[in-house]
């Protein structure tokens, strides 16, 4: 009889997980404040959201994955985002009237 968590079943929460957990928490706050508080510096306006965004795909995935796969998995996780971006679909629906709308509205 195997000793793992069987398929259909949650992992346990440990530590190390409830500890990624609030991690990815404070990453999105600390990534919302990044974009909403404009301080005239390149570095912290545009490039510290960028970042912060790839460490919560990381601490995501490191509540899913496998220690040991985590910088595998985070790594073609973001570059299958990057190359969804680059094929410009998220842009046209981006463009779409009722999408616009909505997103433009909720910042108003």
């Amino acid at each position: 009889m195997s000793r793992g968590v069987r398929f259909g079943q949650a992992k346990p929460f440990t530590a190390s997980r409830r500890f990624w957990a609030i991690l990815v928490g404070f990453v999105i706050l600390a990534g919302i404040a990044s974009r909403s508080l404009q301080t005239g510096s390149l570095l912290f306006d545009k490039y510290l959201g960028d970042a912060l965004y790839a460490v919560m795909i990381y601490g995501l995935v490191r509540l899913w994955a496998n220690r040991s796969r985590t910088a595998a998995v985070a790594a073609i996780v973001m570059l299958s985002l990057e190359a969804f971006q680059a094929t410009g679909i998220p842009a046209s629906l981006f463009q779409s009237v009722p999408l616009r709308t909505w997103w433009t509205a909720r910042w108003e």
